[in-house]
């Protein structure tokens, strides 16, 4: 087990001690949203203490060089359980293929995120879903054994995270 993989429960664990009404934000590689055993248990606890409100999934690239795998940053406010789970697929901008230390990813690539984010005030009912966006009820991850790798349904079968 490598360092980040040992540090996940611990930073996770740490958000969810956030008073209520704390907001946190944290990035994860892909294989925390599927991961079984302790994984589990742990998603489990950040939706039942925390509102798992928005999950953005970023594209291959972003780290490098540090890493090339692909990333997902997941925002949540402790102290109410999760209903929903909002999730934006950031996608690559025209002619972009993959993001490196030379090309990185821009500030400004994230003004759909933003115009699509809404107010936590009102449950983000504004969301709505396009290409890029989607909800995903409580009771389907439930059901998925809290996988929180839920596949865009908009998008065709090529896209892949794992």
């Amino acid at each position: 087990m490598d360092i980040i993989s040992r540090a996940q429960p611990q930073l996770v664990t740490g958000c969810i001690d956030e008073p209520a009404g704390g907001r946190a934000a944290i990035v994860l590689p892909d294989g925390s949203l599927f991961g079984e055993g302790v994984k589990t248990r742990l998603k489990e606890h950040l939706l039942e203490e925390c509102n798992l409100h928005t999950i953005v999934r970023l594209p291959n690239g972003v780290l490098r060089p540090y890493t090339a795998i692909h990333t997902n940053r997941l925002f949540f406010t402790a102290g109410q359980p999760t209903k929903e789970v909002g999730y934006y697929e950031h996608p690559y901008p025209a002619g972009v293929k993959s993001y490196n230390k030379t090309k990185p990813i821009r500030i400004d690539e994230f003004d759909a995120e933003k115009a699509w984010w809404g107010s936590e005030a009102d449950g983000f009912t504004a969301r709505v879903e396009n290409e890029q966006a989607w909800r995903v009820d409580i009771a389907a991850i439930k059901a998925a054994g809290y996988n929180l790798d839920q596949k865009n349904p908009h998008a065709a079968d090529s896209v892949n995270h794992d």
